[in-house]
Protein backbone atom coordinates (compact mmCIF):
# COMPACT_ATOMS: atom_id res chain seq x y z
CA UNK A 1 0.00 0.00 0.00
CA UNK A 2 0.95 3.85 -0.31
CA UNK A 3 1.26 6.18 1.99
CA UNK A 4 -1.54 7.99 0.21
CA UNK A 5 -3.76 4.31 1.32
CA UNK A 6 -2.33 4.77 4.51
CA UNK A 7 -3.80 8.11 4.85
CA UNK A 8 -6.69 7.18 3.60
CA UNK A 9 -7.51 4.16 5.82
CA UNK A 10 -6.01 5.44 8.93
CA UNK A 11 -8.86 8.64 8.48
CA UNK A 12 -11.92 6.16 7.47
CA UNK A 13 -10.88 4.17 10.73
CA UNK A 14 -10.81 7.15 12.72
CA UNK A 15 -13.95 8.47 11.61
CA UNK A 16 -16.07 5.41 12.26
CA UNK A 17 -14.41 5.43 15.63
CA UNK A 18 -15.28 8.94 17.00
CA UNK A 19 -19.05 8.00 16.48
CA UNK A 20 -21.84 8.62 18.74
CA UNK A 21 -24.72 6.55 20.01
CA UNK A 22 -27.27 9.39 19.46
CA UNK A 23 -30.46 8.43 17.85
CA UNK A 24 -29.97 9.98 14.36
CA UNK A 25 -32.72 8.22 12.68
CA UNK A 26 -35.26 9.34 15.91
CA UNK A 27 -38.14 11.94 14.45
CA UNK A 28 -37.17 13.18 18.09
CA UNK A 29 -33.83 14.03 17.39
CA UNK A 30 -34.34 18.29 16.30
CA UNK A 31 -36.02 18.29 20.31
CA UNK A 32 -32.70 17.40 21.70
CA UNK A 33 -31.35 21.12 22.41
CA UNK A 34 -27.51 22.14 22.82
CA UNK A 35 -25.94 22.10 26.36
CA UNK A 36 -27.71 24.28 28.41
CA UNK A 37 -25.60 26.99 30.70
CA UNK A 38 -27.59 25.81 34.11
CA UNK A 39 -29.00 22.05 34.86
CA UNK A 40 -32.59 21.79 35.34
CA UNK A 41 -32.42 18.99 37.37
CA UNK A 42 -35.22 19.07 39.89
CA UNK A 43 -36.95 15.80 41.50
CA UNK A 44 -40.80 15.29 40.88
CA UNK A 45 -43.16 12.76 43.02
CA UNK A 46 -45.76 11.35 41.25
CA UNK A 47 -48.59 9.37 43.21
CA UNK A 48 -51.30 6.82 41.12
CA UNK A 49 -53.24 5.66 44.00
CA UNK A 50 -55.30 2.93 41.20
CA UNK A 51 -52.21 0.69 40.97
CA UNK A 52 -53.15 -3.00 41.98
CA UNK A 53 -49.55 -4.17 42.97
CA UNK A 54 -49.20 -0.85 44.78
CA UNK A 55 -52.31 -0.23 47.21
CA UNK A 56 -50.85 2.79 48.09
CA UNK A 57 -49.65 4.30 45.23
CA UNK A 58 -46.72 4.04 42.75
CA UNK A 59 -43.90 7.06 43.19
CA UNK A 60 -40.81 8.23 41.46
CA UNK A 61 -38.38 10.43 40.81
CA UNK A 62 -38.97 12.78 37.43
CA UNK A 63 -36.46 14.62 35.92
CA UNK A 64 -37.87 16.59 32.86
CA UNK A 65 -36.46 17.22 29.89
CA UNK A 66 -33.77 15.07 30.27
CA UNK A 67 -32.97 11.03 29.27
CA UNK A 68 -30.86 9.04 30.31
CA UNK A 69 -28.86 6.75 26.94
CA UNK A 70 -28.66 3.23 28.64
CA UNK A 71 -29.17 -0.31 28.47
CA UNK A 72 -32.55 -0.69 27.58
CA UNK A 73 -35.10 -3.47 28.58
CA UNK A 74 -37.35 -2.87 26.68
CA UNK A 75 -40.09 -0.36 24.57
CA UNK A 76 -43.38 0.32 23.45
CA UNK A 77 -45.95 2.94 22.67
CA UNK A 78 -48.11 4.09 25.17
CA UNK A 79 -50.53 6.66 26.01
CA UNK A 80 -49.46 7.98 29.66
CA UNK A 81 -46.49 7.93 31.67
CA UNK A 82 -48.27 5.96 34.09
CA UNK A 83 -48.31 2.65 31.85
CA UNK A 84 -43.99 3.11 32.03
CA UNK A 85 -43.82 3.51 35.80
CA UNK A 86 -46.25 0.27 36.05
CA UNK A 87 -44.13 -1.68 33.73
CA UNK A 88 -40.86 -0.70 35.66
CA UNK A 89 -42.85 -1.52 39.02
CA UNK A 90 -43.72 -5.28 37.79
CA UNK A 91 -40.01 -5.56 36.21
CA UNK A 92 -37.43 -6.72 38.68
CA UNK A 93 -34.89 -5.52 36.16
CA UNK A 94 -36.45 -2.07 35.12
CA UNK A 95 -34.04 0.89 36.86
CA UNK A 96 -35.32 3.35 35.19
CA UNK A 97 -37.54 4.71 32.59
CA UNK A 98 -37.30 7.55 29.23
CA UNK A 99 -40.82 8.94 28.48
CA UNK A 100 -41.00 10.92 25.76
CA UNK A 101 -44.35 12.39 24.68
CA UNK A 102 -46.32 12.26 21.43
CA UNK A 103 -44.96 14.16 18.69
CA UNK A 104 -48.97 15.08 17.54
CA UNK A 105 -52.48 14.74 19.44
CA UNK A 106 -52.83 11.63 16.94
CA UNK A 107 -49.53 9.79 18.08
CA UNK A 108 -48.74 7.41 21.29
CA UNK A 109 -46.25 8.45 23.82
CA UNK A 110 -43.22 6.11 23.50
CA UNK A 111 -41.58 4.46 26.61
CA UNK A 112 -38.15 2.98 27.41
CA UNK A 113 -37.03 0.59 30.44
CA UNK A 114 -33.83 0.72 31.25
CA UNK A 115 -31.64 -1.69 33.09
CA UNK A 116 -29.36 1.06 34.31
CA UNK A 117 -30.05 4.55 35.83
CA UNK A 118 -27.96 8.03 36.24
CA UNK A 119 -25.84 7.10 39.05
CA UNK A 120 -24.54 4.00 36.83
CA UNK A 121 -23.17 6.50 34.13
CA UNK A 122 -23.91 10.01 34.62
CA UNK A 123 -22.50 11.15 31.47
CA UNK A 124 -25.38 9.27 29.87
CA UNK A 125 -27.50 11.76 30.76
CA UNK A 126 -28.52 14.41 27.96
CA UNK A 127 -31.02 17.46 27.79
CA UNK A 128 -33.83 16.31 25.55
CA UNK A 129 -36.97 18.28 25.36
CA UNK A 130 -40.77 16.86 25.21
CA UNK A 131 -39.02 13.75 27.05
CA UNK A 132 -39.07 12.56 31.24
CA UNK A 133 -36.20 10.55 32.32
CA UNK A 134 -37.81 8.71 35.73
CA UNK A 135 -35.72 6.84 38.51
CA UNK A 136 -36.27 5.52 42.30
CA UNK A 137 -39.66 3.90 40.62
CA UNK A 138 -41.73 2.04 43.46
CA UNK A 139 -44.77 1.48 45.35
CA UNK A 140 -45.70 4.11 47.74
CA UNK A 141 -44.42 2.78 51.56
CA UNK A 142 -42.31 0.19 49.79
CA UNK A 143 -38.73 -0.05 52.40
CA UNK A 144 -36.77 -0.46 49.26
CA UNK A 145 -37.23 3.51 48.45
CA UNK A 146 -34.81 6.13 49.58
CA UNK A 147 -36.94 8.10 51.14
CA UNK A 148 -40.39 8.26 51.99
CA UNK A 149 -40.25 12.77 51.77
CA UNK A 150 -39.93 12.00 48.18
CA UNK A 151 -36.63 14.41 47.83
CA UNK A 152 -33.81 12.34 47.01
CA UNK A 153 -30.09 13.61 45.50
CA UNK A 154 -31.48 16.67 43.92
CA UNK A 155 -34.16 19.58 45.07
CA UNK A 156 -36.95 18.63 44.69
CA UNK A 157 -40.91 18.61 45.37
CA UNK A 158 -43.50 16.36 45.66
CA UNK A 159 -46.67 16.01 43.56
CA UNK A 160 -49.90 14.15 44.89
CA UNK A 161 -51.18 12.30 41.17
CA UNK A 162 -54.31 12.36 41.98
CA UNK A 163 -54.59 15.75 41.85
CA UNK A 164 -54.00 15.49 37.67
CA UNK A 165 -56.88 15.82 35.48
CA UNK A 166 -56.88 12.96 33.03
Amino acid sequence: MTKLQDAILIFLCATIVSGTTEWFGDLRAHLNPKPAQEEPFYDVIYDDKVLIDCPQGLKSTAIPEYVFFGAMLSTFSTNDHNECLQQCVSNSKCKAINFFEPLSRKDKGFCELLTENQWDNPRLMRPFKKATYYENVGCKGSSNSDSESGISRNKGRHLDHSTFKK
